[in-house]
């Protein structure tokens, strides 16, 4: 919402995402078919989920707690089943997790495993108040929708709010969240603390605390530090996602926030990167299509098939998660601006033109598996999916592609900026043409993983 994108703000994003994204999968196509209306109930339930549920990781009650982190994972779990994002869904399943205490854990634990493992009811701290929870979490997700995502709003695209209200409520979440959540560490630490006294106290008739809590205690201390340190220096990424300065999101000293950032910078443990920030792609995604030529005089061009990333219209999209097939994925990003950005597709054009045994291997077709092209292009189209609503599904297709423009000149061994692109940037000269025979297993990535996982498993 901060950047301003108007798909985002008039709830039509999800026309577009699920095509437009780095690497769909076959369900991509399915859920893109969805009706208008649910497609921006989709956009206002992720708003919901995303800017409101966070708020309850706060939440005095353990059920408004792992309600809301039911609800990130159960976000994170349909981006997977509509999209290959590697393994970054995990990641924010991870953290999500840390939202869930032993004892829903154990309760959703199946039996068998408890007693493979041992494992023993942990007691309650009395924090349970489960229908509290319930309600609230009730009450603050319909709240949200009735407030700002009625009906009425979900038929004309128009939110109730606007650019300020988001500003004004990112800045009070990024002002007092860092003093929410110590302070509520802090209660809970005395909290228990306390209770450790209590229980010392009517067991021997002194109130000491023992070794192993005070071992606890230390290692809770510098983990809240730890904790807090990383909260602070997100602060300053926070406020520059926001087009302000610290000094404008901060309640506690900014001196303090600044030195946390600097200090942890090197660590990489914050940004204010957001994925699809802005839709990509409203109108067509841009494809680059790479093409190679075997006439001298530049006719009769072949293409190259990328394993992952659409090119051949009628070949449904695959199902890579959590691999993270670099190559495909860097070719979308190369497709959003011109080649001269992106210095790494000159070099892989000239490995085409050598027919490199390790370059070919990531492609899914050689074209030209007895000799390298004498000239290689690249081309740029426009793909979308097909659709139900325009009869486009008779055939077996799943995509179809138009308005079909240059984005790379066509280029041979003999062009002589390629060679001084080449020099200038360090890359080796091309090699002599060598043959080489496509690997049958190359596709059977998951496969592989997944032998080694059971190999290792039985070790």
């Amino acid at each position: 919402l901060t950047s301003g994108c108007p798909t985002w703000w008039s709830l039509t994003a999800l026309h577009y995402h699920y095509e437009t994204q780095c690497l769909p999968n076959p369900l991509s196509w399915f859920v893109h078919q969805l009706p208008d209306i649910m497609q921006r109930f989709s956009v206002a339930s992720t708003f919901v989920i995303e800017i409101g549920h966070p708020l309850l990781f706060y939440c005095p009650f353990r059920t408004g707690r792992i309600l809301a982190a039911v609800s990130q994972i159960f976000l994170q779990l349909l981006i997977i089943l509509t999209g290959n994002y590697n393994f970054f869904n995990l990641l924010t399943i991870a953290l999500s997790l840390t939202l869930l205490d032993d004892r829903f854990l154990f309760s959703v634990t199946p039996q068998r495993l408890r007693d493979r493992w041992r494992l023993k009811v942990p007691k309650s701290n009395g924090d349970d108040w489960f229908w509290e929870g319930i309600i609230l979490f009730g009450l603050f997700t319909i709240g949200a929708f009735v407030s700002y995502f009625p009906m009425s709003v979900l038929q004309n695209g128009r939110v109730k709010f606007s650019m300020d209200d988001v500003k004004k409520l990112s800045g009070w979440v990024a002002r007092y969240s860092p003093v929410v959540a110590l302070s509520w560490t802090g209660i809970i630490l005395a909290i228990h603390l306390a209770g450790e006294l209590a229980r010392q106290l009517k067991s021997t008739g002194v109130a000491l605390v023992s070794r192993g809590a005070v071992v606890r205690y230390i290692f809770s201390a510098v983990a809240v530090i730890a904790c807090s340190t990383a909260f602070l220096a997100s602060c300053v990424a926070f406020s520059h996602g926001l087009g302000s300065t610290v000094e404008d999101v901060a309640i506690l000293p900014s001196k303090l926030m600044t030195l946390s950032y600097h200090k942890t910078s090197h660590l990489h443990l914050t940004s204010s990167y957001g994925l699809f920030r802005r839709m990509t792609g409203v109108g067509g995604r841009p494809e680059i299509i790479i093409e190679g030529s075997l006439d001298p005089k530049g006719n009769d061009w072949m293409e190259y098939q990328f394993k992952y990333k659409p090119g051949n219209v009628t070949v449904m999209p695959g199902i890579v998660l959590p691999h993270q097939p670099r190559l495909d994925w860097q070719m979308w990003f190369a497709a959003l601006s011109s080649y001269q950005q992106h210095p790494w597709m000159i070099h892989l054009i000239a490995k085409l033109l050598s027919n490199s045994p390790p370059v070919l291997k990531l492609l899914k077709t050689d074209p030209f598996p007895d000799r390298p092209p004498l000239y290689v292009r690249c081309c740029l189209y426009k793909y979308q999916f097909t659709s139900y609503k325009n009869n486009q599904t008779a055939s077996s297709d799943w995509w179809f592609r138009r308005d079909k423009t240059e984005y790379l000149p066509a280029v041979s061994r003999e062009t002589e900026p390629l060679k001084k692109f080449l020099k200038d940037n360090g890359y080796p000269p091309m090699s002599e043409s060598t043959h080489y025979e496509p690997n049958p297993w190359a596709d059977w990535d998951i496969v592989q993983a997944i032998v080694l996982v059971v190999l290792t498993r039985c070790v």
